[in-house]
């Protein structure tokens, strides 16, 4: 046992890997994905048992994930309607201290960017230019073409949201309102394409409205709490759209009592601002955190709006969702280490 004040573990670990409809429980597709999470759960851990800070944690985490094409950020991001990559973050800690970054399209691992904003910056939110602007001045790396985000599974799947919106009549007001076609020049395969492996093909044509967005929540040897949230949006998206990753208290949120990171629908979620909901049940109704985000999940979202994790100061781990499917995973210094996609 490595426990930390009353009791508690030491430190405290828990990512997603996103929530959305899995219409899929292929064994391949299963293992790979899981693969996934544990690969970001050790870049956590690693921080945490070195006495780093749960900030440090959950970025690293975050930027695993962000690294590995089979999640909906960075590379292996959905496609926007005109065929582009437009990425968005956020961290968030017990402190208060917040920053995010939204409409990327240069910066190789969003999560960094949304960093760079809370530390370089007296803002919370900068997009766009802007945001990448100051990635370039941080010396964040950036990619010399949007198109390396893309995979082959992402191309597919941007495809087949086109083609089932022209079957329903909807495809020409779609790319009028787009403003053109529907290339939009990123490239057949998106440059980096040819190098997803054949487990994110399988992900995205079985699962084609998987969110995938990822997040990571902490809590460190000290006692701080920090969340960090990382997507590429909805697929087939408006070119423009934010949704509520980059938002403070709609899908990421730290205070001194819990640590949240929220996945799913994103208009879902910054229509409750549903992270600070669940953060405020806490806090001024006297939840625990797990009663407050199952009141959440399955008394305000409708079904299949998502889910969320969340870990709060006393070590507790929440991870709950409405939907099909949540990819996620958790671990602490008593030993506790599990990984899950389904209910079962």
């Amino acid at each position: 046992m490595q426990s930390g004040p009353g009791g508690r573990p030491r430190w405290v670990l828990a990512i997603h890997g996103g929530a959305g409809v899995i219409n899929t429980r292929d064994p391949e597709w299963v293992a790979t994905t899981k693969a996934g999470l544990e690969t970001a759960l050790d870049a956590g851990i690693e921080v945490l048992e070195a006495g780093g800070s749960a900030l440090d944690a959950v970025t690293a985490a975050v930027v695993a994930l962000e690294e590995d094409p089979r999640f909906n950020a960075g590379r292996g991001s959905v496609l926007t309607l005109k065929g582009l990559h437009e990425l968005e973050a956020s961290v968030m800690t017990s402190d208060q201290r917040c920053g995010a970054a939204a409409l990327l399209t240069n910066v190789r691992n969003p999560v960094l960017a949304a960093r760079a904003v809370m530390e370089r910056t007296p803002h919370i939110l900068l997009a766009g230019p802007a945001a990448e602007a100051l990635a370039a001045e941080a010396g964040l790396e950036r990619v010399a073409d949007n198109a390396w985000f893309t995979t082959e599974a992402r191309r597919a799947q941007w495809e087949q949201h086109l083609a089932g919106e022209k079957a329903f009549g909807r495809g020409d007001d779609i790319v009028q309102r787009a403003g053109g076609g529907g290339s939009g020049g990123s490239g057949s395969s998106g440059g980096g394409g040819s190098g997803s492996s054949s487990s994110g093909g399988a992900a995205a044509a079985a699962a084609p409205d998987h969110a995938q967005t990822v997040g990571a929540v902490a809590l460190d040897a000290s006692g701080r709490l920090a969340a960090a949230t990382s997507t590429g949006g909805r697929c087939a998206k408006l070119d423009g759209r934010i949704g509520d990753t980059p938002i403070i208290g709609a899908g990421n949120w730290a205070d001194a009592r819990v640590a949240l990171s929220g996945t799913g629908i994103g208009e879902a979620f910054l229509r409750r601002a549903a992270c600070h909901d669940v953060a405020a049940r806490v806090a001024y109704g006297g939840a625990a955190l797990g009663e407050a985000v199952a009141a959440v999940v399955h008394g305000e979202f409708r079904p299949g709006d998502g889910g969320f994790i969340g870990v709060g100061a006393d070590g507790c781990v929440a991870m709950d969702f409405n939907s099909e499917g949540m990819s996620r995973a958790a671990a602490d210094a008593n030993g506790r280490r599990e990984v899950a996609i389904f209910k079962d």
